[in-house]
């Protein structure tokens, strides 16, 4: 769902601070607004599936840090019950830092209509964020209703997802005593 996306983003912006010596555990906080792009297709007479991609930009608590206003895409795949208004989604994401490194993670929620909760998991990074890790509760809204996906016949295109993900308190590792949100202003 498009909504978890937006989740990832901001988990992984918090992840990516500047410093080095011993691993450094600490939480942050983030929002992330996002579009999303992608088909929804009908996958029975109650259900429809949604498969796209949502990005964005991560922004969190302070400002500060080097993956605060970084740029994420993620692909998703999220399945909606029409009658209930109920849907699972799941999905990766890549977080690019403001110094080229790269964090990657996956997310999953479920919701109803236009709420979704659960966890995004930072799974690793590249170059200075090499064996970042990190987890946190997500809650991803979104603008894109269930009628908007009540007919889906042939794989309807959806262009006009768009909705705020948001982490309340994420714990990320860094390793090498990579410096705090604070150390990186």
């Amino acid at each position: 769902m498009p909504k978890s996306r937006t989740l990832v983003a901001g988990l992984l912006g918090a992840a990516m601070l500047v410093g080095s010596a011993a691993a450094e555990t600490f939480m942050i906080s983030a929002v992330a607004p996002w579009t999303a792009e992608g088909k929804a297709y009908r996958i029975s007479p109650k259900d429809v599936l949604f498969q796209g991609e949502f990005s964005g930009v991560m922004y969190f608590d302070g400002g500060r840090g080097e993956l605060d206003a970084s740029r994420f895409s993620c692909p998703v795949r999220q399945v909606v019950k029409l009658e209930s208004a109920e849907y699972s989604a799941a999905g990766f994401c890549v977080f690019n830092a403001k110094q080229g490194a790269v964090v990657y993670a996956d997310w999953a929620c479920e919701g109803k209509q236009d709420s979704c909760e659960g966890t995004l998991k930072i799974r690793q990074g590249t170059g200075h964020l090499a064996g970042i890790t990190g987890n946190g509760k997500m809650l991803i809204r979104s603008a894109l209703s269930v009628l908007e996906l009540e007919n889906p016949e042939g794989g309807r295109i959806v262009k006009s997802a768009e909705g705020i993900a948001i982490w309340p308190a994420l714990e990320i590792s860094l390793p090498g005593a990579q410096a705090s949100p604070e150390a990186s202003q």
